[in-house]
C-alpha cells in the first residue's frame, strides 16, 4: 500500500546530489586523516615514549611487555 502512494516505489533518488557529496566526501577524508594521525602519534608514544629516567611508568611497561 504504501508504495502505491509513493508512485509504485520505482522512484530512484540519490542520497546526495553533487555538491553535498563532494562535502561528505571532505568530511570523511579529513575524518580518516584525523584518525590515522592520532593512532600514529600515540604508536610513537607508546613505542618510543622520550622518558630518559629508567625508572618511569612507560620505560617499565615498554622493557616488561615488550621486549
Amino acid at each position: 500500500m504504501l508504495a502505491q502512494e509513493h508512485g509504485g516505489g520505482h522512484e530512484h533518488h540519490m542520497a546526495f546530489n553533487k555538491p553535498d557529496a563532494y562535502a561528505a566526501n571532505l568530511i570523511v577524508w579529513i575524518s580518516v586523516g584525523i584518525v590515522l594521525l592520532t593512532l600514529y602519534i600515540t604508536l610513537k608514544y607508546i613505542f618510543f615514549p622520550g622518558e630518559k629516567d629508567p625508572n618511569h611508568i612507560k620505560n617499565i611497561v615498554k622493557d616488561e611487555y615488550f621486549k
